[in-house]
C-alpha cells in the first residue's frame, strides 16, 4: 500500500478524469514500479476510494445533469409548441383553406417538432441517469460510514 501522500495525489489525478494509462506510466517511471504492479496500484486505489473520487467528480457532473434536464426539457417545449401552434391558423381563415393550410403547416413542422421532443426526451432521460449514478454512490457511501 503506498504512502497517504501519493494516494492522495493519485485520487485527485484520478477525480479530475486523468487518464488511468498515463498515472500508470509516470509510476513506473517515478517509482520504478513494474507496468502490472503499477497498473494494479491504480485499480485499488480506484476502488478503495471510489466513494472520495466521485464526490469530487459530483459537483461537474451535478451541474452537468442539471444543464442538460433543462436543455430537454426546453426541446420538448418547443416541439410541442410547433405541434400546438398548428391549430392556432387564424381564425379568419375558414373553411377548405384553413384545412389546407393546417395540413400544409403540419407536414412541413411537424418532423422537426418530433425530433426536437425525441431528443429532448432522449437528453432529460440521460441526465437522469447520469443524476442517479452520482447520487447512489454518494448515497452508498454514506450508508455504508453510517454501518461503521
Amino acid at each position: 500500500m503506498p504512502d497517504p501522500q501519493t494516494t492522495q495525489r493519485l485520487v485527485s489525478r484520478l477525480a479530475s478524469g486523468e487518464n488511468p494509462d498515463e498515472i500508470i506510466y509516470e509510476l513506473c517511471e517515478t517509482s520504478n514500479l513494474s507496468w502490472p504492479e503499477a497498473e494494479a496500484l491504480v485499480r485499488q486505489i480506484q476502488a478503495d476510494q471510489e466513494e472520495t473520487i466521485v464526490r469530487k467528480q459530483s459537483p461537474l457532473t451535478v451541474l452537468l445533469a442539471l444543464i442538460l434536464f433543462v436543455a430537454g426539457l426546453a426541446m420538448m417545449t418547443a416541439g410541442l409548441y410547433v405541434i400546438v401552434i398548428t391549430f392556432e391558423i387564424p381564425s379568419h381563415v375558414s373553411g377548405p383553406t384553413r384545412l389546407i393550410s393546417t395540413i400544409g403547416y403540419a407536414i412541413q413542422s411537424w418532423p422537426a417538432a418530433w425530433l426536437l421532443i425525441l431528443f429532448g426526451f432522449s437528453t432529460v432521460v440521460g441526465s437522469m441517469i447520469g443524476m442517479r449514478q452520482t447520487l447512489s454512490s454518494l448515497l452508498e457511501g454514506v450508508l455504508n460510514r453510517l454501518r461503521l
